[in-house]
Formats: C-alpha cells, sequence, structure tokens
C-alpha cells in the first residue's frame, strides 16, 4: 500500500517541474490545490478503488501531500515543462519515489509514474509498465 500511496502521489505529482516556486507561474501554480484520484491503472489494467476509499493529492508549490483517509505522506514536486512529454520527479525525505510524466487539461491531472524509485519516467501513457493516475480538481 505504501508504493501504491507514492505511485499515486508520484504520478499524481505526475507532476513537477523546474519552474521555480517563486515564479508563481506554470504548472506548480496550475496544480495548487486539491485533486481527487478518479482512476488508477497499472500494466493497462483498471485498478477499482475500494469502496468509500477517498484518495487525495494536495500541490502548493513544491510540496506535495498524498492522503488516503488511512495514512498522509508528504513530498516534494520537481516539474520539467520542457519536456515532451512533460516530467516530474516525487521526493520524499530527500529520496527520489518517483519519476514520471504527466498531462494538465483543465480540471484533470493524468500522471504516469515508473514502478518503483529506480525505474525511468515513461514515455508515453500507454506504456504497460506504468502506473497511471487521473485527478479531478476539486472544488471549494
Amino acid at each position: 500500500m505504501k508504493r501504491m500511496a507514492w505511485l499515486v502521489v508520484a504520478a499524481a505529482a505526475a507532476t513537477a517541474c523546474t519552474v521555480s516556486a517563486q515564479a508563481g507561474g506554470g504548472d506548480l501554480a496550475k496544480l495548487k490545490g486539491s485533486w481527487e484520484v478518479t482512476s488508477i491503472s497499472f500494466g493497462g489494467k483498471k485498478i477499482d478503488l475500494p469502496a468509500g476509499t477517498k484518495m487525495m493529492f494536495t500541490f502548493d508549490g513544491e510540496k506535495v501531500t498524498f492522503d488516503d483517509g488511512k495514512q498522509k505522506k508528504e513530498g516534494t514536486i520537481k516539474l520539467d515543462e520542457g519536456k515532451k512529454p512533460r516530467q516530474f520527479s516525487i521526493s520524499e525525505g530527500g529520496q527520489e519515489k518517483m519519476k514520471g510524466i504527466y498531462e494538465i487539461t483543465g480540471d484533470t491531472v493524468k500522471m504516469a509514474g515508473g514502478m518503483g524509485p529506480n525505474a525511468p519516467a515513461p514515455t508515453g501513457f500507454d506504456d504497460d509498465k506504468a502506473g497511471i493516475f487521473e485527478l479531478k480538481r476539486v472544488k471549494k
């Protein structure tokens, strides 16, 4: 479950950028706020979320928090908007936990993360060795 939590974070955190948080722009600004995980798939197979489970990511600058109601994890996300597809990396306690790719479309984020801390970022959202996460912005 811990690996899945960081895969979700990383994937959601599919969302990391070398854009400076102080610059206040770019994808870090677009990610700011809370996002609910709406879909997860591994190896091309959709994973059903347990009934009553709500998985959330919260982004605030380079800080990312994952909360599934049972555990809460905090880390740092770095985004590289210059790559195609755009890439992210998520770290916890100074150790890289996941590399991946992401796409932001309005109030939806799609992230694909490598399966493990040493796995390379997927090259596309159709990579069968990646965890794919879809997130929807939580409106206040």
